[in-house]
């Protein structure tokens, strides 16, 4: 699930001709996921100019809780790992609209 957000913000920047922007920013190396988020949060108007997708990504961003349960899940497998009642959380509360509403 992690691999997919990231892959999914990445292709939405390429997209939205943004990638080019994001890079430059990270003098040419490959942004972590954290900052993929950042970039979108600066830029929230633009990026998602829909409001809907922005109420959406805020609820699922607006705290690092998201992204640091998906970390632990893909980074630290001794700390936690994945059951699917909480993968499913994760995508009830707001990650898989936001994917798919990117993806689409």
């Amino acid at each position: 699930m992690r691999s997919l957000l990231e892959q999914t913000l990445k292709y939405d920047l390429k997209a939205k001709n943004e990638w080019k922007t994001v890079i430059n920013k990270h003098k040419g190396k490959d942004p972590g996921l954290k900052d993929l988020i950042s970039h979108y949060r600066s830029n929230l108007g633009i990026l998602l100019p829909n409001h809907d997708l922005q109420r959406n990504f805020n609820a699922v961003f607006k705290n690092p809780g998201t992204k640091d349960s998906l970390d632990l899940i893909t980074h630290h497998t001794n700390i936690t790992s994945a059951t699917p009642e909480m993968l499913k959380s994760l995508a009830k509360a707001g990650l898989f609209a936001f994917l798919q509403a990117l993806l689409n």
